[in-house]
């Protein structure tokens, strides 16, 4: 990545994480990077585009080899347990990628900030179709609506705004273990 990129996305990522996308001005920005903003107009692109690469930068950095591989769905079991242990662990990881998605949960328009990635929720959709197929998961209700139930469930844990998860290991563990259970049984329930 060229060297006025970088700063260009090391510094939105500061303010945005500071101020949100609506609190942070492209001048801002630029002045932080110490650039001119026409820069940032030519590397990236606009406001938006610049919160987008800022997005992918922290998902590709913070990614294991482990998550950017598409997992393979050899039982209900496994995809569970790898969708709520790898998203846990990813969000844990970098507590900037947090803070960028609970300001981007408070802009009105939260669906023209979403990309593609490996840790995207809609690419679960899929696979849950495809154990709703071969009778792993309950055909009850739609594969985007268990994909939301799932999706609920393990950012209750990753956004514990009271942490009172977070300050015991074994709790939590303990109930990385219980999401994981209910999934299932709600997944299987006819």
């Amino acid at each position: 990545m060229k060297k006025t990129k970088l700063k260009i996305i090391e510094a939105a990522t500061n303010l945005f994480i500071q101020k949100g996308f609506s609190g942070a001005s492209i001048s801002e920005i630029a002045k932080e990077a110490g650039v001119n903003q026409s820069l940032i107009y030519h590397h990236v692109g606009n406001k938006l585009e610049l919160w987008k690469t800022v997005k992918k930068h922290l998902i590709n950095v913070n990614l294991d080899n482990s998550v950017k591989n598409n997992f393979k769905i050899n039982s209900l079991i496994d995809f569970v347990s790898i969708i709520v242990i790898n998203r846990i662990n990813f969000y844990n990881k970098d507590p900037r990628i947090k803070r960028l998605i609970q300001w981007q949960q408070l802009e009105e328009n939260q669906e023209i900030f979403l990309i593609e990635s490996n840790m995207s929720p809609h690419l679960w959709i899929k696979a849950i179709a495809k154990l709703q197929d071969i009778g792993e998961i309950s055909s009850k209700y739609s594969a985007e609506f268990y994909g939301f139930i799932i999706y609920s469930l393990v950012n209750s844990l990753i956004f514990d705004s009271y942490n009172v998860i977070k300050k015991d290991i074994k709790k939590n563990n303990d109930y990385i273990n219980n999401i994981i259970e209910v999934i299932i049984q709600i997944l299987r329930s006819k």
